[in-house]
């Protein structure tokens, strides 16, 4: 068996209106439907996912926005394509280093337990974290006490770069922690804002003009 029809269809990242055809495949009736199901399936996917990450980067008012879905979808296939179509809606970045590899989307990572327990030491760690993620690298800060994580990574200031900062209430908490920063002399860090976000939420904290630099959704 070979298909032998035409596939036609918009180039990725095109904007497509209701009614508008995507994709056409022309084919003999036997090939033709057994591509229906699986295109569908990546098509209806696909633009789903894009959609959404276009409508969270323009609510978020020139703030990059990361795709941070891979552990909430059912497998590695879904998350790929899932980062990929992320990426294609205006995402910056994905926390799925597999999309790094495969696709070149920059990757978007944080000093894990594991990472701390490689090294001798939290300030070795740091130090170390710094010089392999300069740009894209984030330290989460815990949720009970952000004012005390600050205080803890103080003495690391000049290797810190981003904050983790995950809350139901974020306009709240960025602010606390931006406070805290600026008090330590850290106010070049940056805050990536986490938290179940949605669009509406993330248009009111652009409204509220609240101090998170990043989104991690």
């Amino acid at each position: 068996f070979r298909f032998s029809g035409d596939i036609d269809g918009l180039p990725d990242g095109s904007v497509a209106f209701l009614n508008e055809p995507i994709l056409r495949a022309t084919a003999p009736l036997a090939q033709a439907v057994l591509l229906e199901t699986r295109l569908i399936q990546a098509i209806a996917h696909a633009t789903g996912v894009a959609t959404r990450a276009a409508r969270l980067v323009q609510a978020a008012g020139g703030r990059r926005v990361f795709d941070f879905g891979s552990r909430r979808l059912p497998g590695p296939q879904a998350a790929l394509l899932s980062a990929r179509a992320a990426s294609i809606g205006g995402c910056a970045g994905t926390s799925y280093a597999l999309a790094g590899e495969v696709y070149g989307i920059p990757v978007m990572g944080t000093l894990s337990q594991g990472f701390l327990a490689a090294y001798p030491s939290d300030s070795a760690a740091i130090d170390a974290f710094a010089l392999h993620f300069p740009k894209v690298g984030y330290i989460s800060l815990p949720g009970d006490s952000f004012e005390a994580g600050v205080a803890q990574l103080a003495e690391h200031r000049d290797a810190v770069r981003i904050v983790r900062v995950d809350h139901w209430d974020l306009d709240m908490a960025s602010r606390k922690v931006r406070k805290a920063l600026n008090a330590h002399g850290m106010e070049s860090v940056s805050i990536l804002g986490s938290g179940a976000l949605q669009e509406s939420a993330v248009s009111e904290l652009t409204r509220k003009e609240a101090p998170v630099d990043l989104y991690a959704i």
